[in-house]
């Protein structure tokens, strides 16, 4: 595994995130807002994958969603992909 940059990371999460309307969820609520999207069984079963990497999105993987075009796209917790969008 490519070992982690923390001064890469903040940057990027800096650069994601500054000026941007951000909604934070609390790891025990993502199930909730999984399920109020009609994804938790999805995930659960293992069908959902990374708009950015495509590896499969799992509880513990999920990382962030966003809206795009009107569609719900599902990001993986990697430092990469979060740093990409």
């Amino acid at each position: 595994m490519k070992r982690l940059n923390l001064r890469h990371f903040l940057s990027c999460i800096k650069e994601r995130f500054i000026s941007k309307n951000l909604k934070v969820v609390y790891d025990d609520d993502v199930p909730t807002l999984l399920s109020s999207l009609d994804l938790l069984d999805k995930v659960d079963r293992g069908e959902i994958r990374c708009s950015n990497c495509n590896n499969i999105i799992t509880r513990e993987k999920f990382g962030y969603l966003k809206y795009v075009n009107g569609k719900v796209e599902l990001y993986c917790i990697n430092t990469n992909c979060i740093c990409q969008q």
